[in-house]
């Protein structure tokens, strides 16, 4: 199993964490809003998560930090340096004597949070998947193009991995486009 797709795992298993503290945030303090709960113990639960989210959002950033994949290093870091400031300044707690006055503007900041985890977890996905696909140790068909008669005609000859370079006269290209036909004069 390769470093990207372990980080991509660890990245898929944060950001659903991360998704799930913060619905249970917003649970809490829509908990309070309907008086299912009292501000003690709405303002307690949401304080014992805060800092777990703070933390696997820092420890996620500083993974795409080292494995230098700056896409998601640059959308997380504002986030990361947002949370590091409100903890710097101690105002990371939600607190008990004031929870009901600030309720609509926590409320609203945690629906941003919780969007921003779903826009991470649709990015997560996508490079999840494109590493699994990229990684697997599958056989490729590969199509040989023959000229008869005026038309071409397909046939599949043979199965090739997808870590051969030359595989009978198709030559392994960049990235994303896995096979280019070579022309017929340097097949001979």
């Amino acid at each position: 199993m390769s470093v990207e797709l372990i980080l991509w795992l660890f990245s898929f298993a944060s950001i659903m964490v991360l998704v799930g503290l913060t619905a249970y945030q917003l649970i809490c303090l829509s908990d309070l809003e309907f008086d299912y709960i009292n501000p003690y113990d709405s303002s307690s639960r949401i304080n014992s998560v805060v800092l777990i989210e703070y933390s696997l959002q820092g420890a996620l950033c500083v993974s795409f930090l080292l494995t230098l994949h700056w896409l998601p290093l640059l959308v997380m870091a504002p986030v990361t340096y947002y949370h590091a400031k409100l903890y710097m300044d101690q105002k990371h707690l939600v607190d008990v004597t004031e929870i009901f006055r600030q309720l609509n503007w926590e409320k609203k900041y945690r629906m941003i949070k919780l969007a921003f985890y779903f826009s991470l977890f649709i990015l997560t996905i996508y490079r999840l998947v494109m590493m699994a696909l990229l990684h697997r140790d599958s056989k490729l068909p590969v199509l040989e193009l023959t000229l008869l008669n005026g038309r071409f005609q397909a046939n599949t000859i043979s199965l090739c991995t997808k870590n051969s370079v030359y595989c009978y006269g198709f030559e392994r290209q960049k990235f994303y486009q896995p096979w280019k036909p070579k022309m017929l004069a340097d097949m001979n």
